[in-house]
């Protein structure tokens, strides 16, 4: 039941058999027994009470950015609810809620997940006596009040590279790239190669970067190409966003062998035409 505030409670009736000519206490004994008075039992005196406890809903909501992500992330719980302790530990996916009555203190903290950053924490409803701490990614609900909603929302980095030809600036293909930042481990991927997102040919897209600064940098060249510049390029993945920070763009120049191979063509023609002005015998083909 609740009352005009919002106030929750739990209605729990008990009652003890009372000797006849006596009255029933202000409270039930602590070692009474519950002895409900029944025609049916034939009982003609006894004590029933109803307690009221107050309860308070507290609603976990989980969301992600980019939403409909297929992971799990982990919840540790610490408080009471009217039938004994809150479970320790809970888990949840996007758009996933936990629904728990509370009748004391309690704390939802979410513990870290790699790849993702607590983002925002906020709660609606009564927020009287609530506390959320974002950097802790932890609430407290007080025992008294009326039922509160919080959402956890997660955020996903990523950036975006892209590999051009150092000549005409055409996107090619197959270059690796490594991802670091302190503390994190390295990402390494190869453009159309898992976990590269982005099905373009010479354009990679990377999930999974907590915000902060970040270096990239080339470690292999597509097929027929060199690295221009072996230096990483540090780039900022801001906090609270979804979208992918976009890198300027990695060039590469073919190598010599690949830049004379046109010239190389035309001069065995111009040499095949002088054969047969002179009328001598043609060069056997390669």
């Amino acid at each position: 039941m609740t009352d005009a505030t919002g106030q929750r409670y739990r209605l729990t009736i008990t009652s003890v058999a009372k000797a006849p000519g006596t009255s029933c206490p202000a409270t039930p004994p602590a070692n009474a027994t519950d002895a409900f008075v029944t025609p049916e039992r034939q009982e003609t005196t006894g004590c029933v009470y109803g307690i009221l406890d107050p309860v308070r809903q507290v609603v976990i909501e989980k969301q992600t950015l980019p939403d409909g992500a297929p992971d799990r992330f982990a919840f540790d719980l610490d408080g009471s609810t009217v039938d004994g302790p809150l479970p320790a530990s809970t888990t949840l996916g996007d758009d996933d809620t936990a629904t728990y009555e509370i009748d004391g203190s309690s704390t939802f903290g979410e513990r870290d997940t790699a790849g993702w950053s607590l983002s925002d924490l906020s709660c609606t409803g009564d927020t009287s006596g609530v506390r959320t701490d974002l950097a802790a990614g932890t609430v407290t609900v007080g025992a008294e009040g009326g039922d509160v909603h919080c959402v956890f929302t997660n955020t996903q980095g990523g950036a975006i590279v892209e590999k051009r030809d150092a000549d005409g600036g055409a996107l090619i293909g197959t270059a690796t790239f490594r991802f670091e930042r302190p503390g994190r481990p390295a990402i390494v991927v190869t453009d159309n190669q898992a976990p590269d997102l982005d099905p373009t040919v010479g354009r990679v897209e990377v999930r999974g970067l907590v915000p902060g600064e970040w270096t990239v940098t080339e470690t292999a060249a597509p097929d027929g190409y060199r690295i221009d510049d072996p230096r990483p390029v540090t780039f900022t993945v801001p906090a609270g966003t979804a979208t992918p920070v976009r890198v300027p763009a990695f060039t590469d120049s073919r190598l010599l062998s690949e830049a004379l191979r046109p010239q190389a063509r035309g001069a065995s023609r111009r040499q095949r035409h002088r054969d047969r002005r002179t009328g001598r015998g043609l060069p056997a083909l390669a």
